[in-house]
C-alpha cells in the first residue's frame, strides 16, 4: 500500500556537472552538458545514471511544469540519446496523487506525491541546475512558456 510522502522525501540530484565537447548550438547545449544524476526517494537512490544529459532533463521539467496540473498530464522523459523510452516517468494515479518511476530502477518506489510535490523537487532541480552553469548558457531558450520562464528565474 502506498502513502502520500512530501516532497523533502523526493529528490533530482546531481554531481560531477561537465560538458562532453564544446557547447556551440542549442543540440550541444541540452545533449552535452552532463553529470552523474540520482533519483533520490526517501534517502534511497531509485535511479542512477552517469553522463545523464542534465540539461535535456531539467527542459523536459520545465516544459512540464508550463502545463501540470493535479489531472496531468503525465511526464514521460526520453532522452534523445536513448532508446529506451521514459528513463523518468511521473504517473498520475489520483487526482493529485502520482507515482514516480525510472526506466532502469534499482529500487521500486511505491510511494506517491503530491502534484506540489513534484513541481517543487521540479524547480529546486532547475534552479541548482542554472546557478551551477555559466551565464552563457541559457536554458530557458527552450521552455516556451512565458509563465514557466518567469517561474523559473525567480
Amino acid at each position: 500500500r502506498s502513502h502520500v510522502v512530501s516532497s523533502a522525501a523526493m529528490k533530482f540530484e546531481f554531481t560531477n556537472l561537465h560538458f562532453e565537447g564544446e557547447i556551440r548550438t542549442k543540440w550541444d547545449t541540452l545533449l552535452r552538458i552532463v553529470g552523474d544524476f540520482t533519483l533520490r526517494i526517501r534517502d534511497r537512490a531509485i535511479y542512477t545514471e552517469v553522463d545523464f544529459c542534465l540539461v535535456e532533463f531539467a527542459v523536459a521539467l520545465a516544459n512540464w511544469l508550463a502545463i501540470a496540473t493535479d489531472l496531468g498530464p503525465d511526464f514521460i522523459y526520453t532522452s534523445l540519446e536513448s532508446d529506451i523510452e521514459g528513463l523518468v516517468r511521473f504517473t498520475r494515479i489520483d487526482r493529485g496523487v502520482w507515482q514516480i518511476s525510472a526506466a532502469h530502477e534499482d529500487h521500486e518506489a511505491r510511494d506517491t506525491f503530491t502534484t506540489a510535490d513534484l513541481k517543487s523537487a521540479a524547480l529546486a532541480y532547475i534552479r541548482e541546475l542554472r546557478s551551477q552553469l555559466p551565464s552563457s548558457v541559457d536554458i530557458l531558450q527552450f521552455v516556451d512558456d512565458a509563465d514557466a520562464r518567469q517561474l523559473l528565474e525567480g
